[in-house]
């Protein structure tokens, strides 16, 4: 085994973990989730489980992204927004659910489900 790689990989790794916990765009967190999971495939392939690896690429970095983009598009047509700015604060709906009370029963007349 090349160690070189692996600890590269490694780094790269930790880095992507770090950005997506802190990115606020969701966008953007997709598209590094999607990463993180292709460097985790490659980690995978150095270590010699290529069937391993051959799911996550798959699993991991191709359809949960593309399921995390599907969200993402019928969350934009939910906030009525048209563009894509979607941030961590769901449309602007989390913040003033908190400051004007919600209940659970107020949410569920205005179509929010639990």
């Amino acid at each position: 085994m090349i160690w070189e790689i692996e600890f590269w990989l490694l780094i790269v790794l930790v880095a992507l973990a770090l950005i997506a916990l802190q990115v606020r765009d969701l966008l953007a967190a997709a598209v590094v989730l999607s990463g993180y999971s292709f460097v985790m495939a490659l980690l995978f392939v150095s270590m010699g489980a290529i069937d391993v690896a051959f799911t996550e690429a798959t699993l991991g970095a191709g359809v949960t992204g593309v399921l995390f983009l599907v969200a993402l598009f019928f969350m934009a047509d939910r906030c009525d927004l048209g563009s894509f700015l979607w941030t961590a604060d769901l449309c602007g709906k989390r913040s003033a659910r908190f400051e004007s009370g919600y209940s659970a029963s107020a949410g569920a007349r205005r179509g929010f489900v639990h």
